[in-house]
């Protein structure tokens, strides 16, 4: 009987730790560290800008590149990875000219973005290169991008209405990322930040 009493209450709690979990909003628990990481993009005036590296595969990071690419109008611009076609598309739609339009249309991964860029690139540690992407994307971003040799300036673009249903998919791939990117050495820091010194 007491068996049968503690059965009984090990699934009672089973069930209620189930419920209390599926209540609370995991993955905005999860992926707030990573969208608060670099806060929204801001440049001062007359700041020098080498050139704007988009990293495609969302038009909302390519017309926030394109935009920027209007405020700096002697800056590169260069698109990395998905969908290139598409991602000249909505910056030739944006007024940007094919003669300052770079893309890199090869990347399959962040890893690539930021080596494929620095190769066909070149960055001086004197240029200073505004890297746009995803809030939640752009910790891991940053820090691949500086182990590449980039000195980069974050433009994270937030999280679009429609992702929200994919929150705690989208946070778990960031933070499962973020762990591979460091034990292959691909990132810069753990948990790359706007002034995280590389190798922390």
């Amino acid at each position: 009987m007491l068996g049968l009493q503690r059965l009984l209450i090990s699934v009672v709690a089973a069930i209620a730790a189930v419920g209390a979990l599926s209540l609370l909003p995991i993955g905005e628990i999860l992926i707030h560290p990573l969208e608060a990481r670099f806060p929204p993009g801001r440049l001062a005036p007359g700041q020098p800008i080498d050139g704007i590296i988009a990293l495609g595969g969302d038009d909302a990071r390519i017309s926030a590149a394109a935009e920027l690419a209007r405020l700096y109008p002697d800056a590169r611009v260069v698109v990395t990875g998905e969908d290139p076609g598409k991602s000249r598309d909505i910056m030739l739609g944006h007024g940007v000219s094919t003669a300052r339009l770079t893309m890199e249309p090869y990347a399959s991964n962040t890893f690539e973005n930021a080596t494929f860029s620095a190769a066909l690139l070149q960055p001086r540690p004197s240029q200073q290169w505004v890297l746009v992407t995803s809030q939640s994307h752009m910790p891991r971003a940053v820090g691949c991008f500086r182990k590449a040799g980039f000195t980069v300036l974050a433009w994270p673009v937030s999280r679009p209405a429609s992702a929200d249903r994919w929150t705690d998919r989208i946070a778990l791939h960031e933070w499962a990322g973020l762990l591979f990117y460091r034990l292959l050495g691909r990132i810069d820091a753990s948990f790359p930040g706007p002034n995280v010194v590389a190798g922390s």
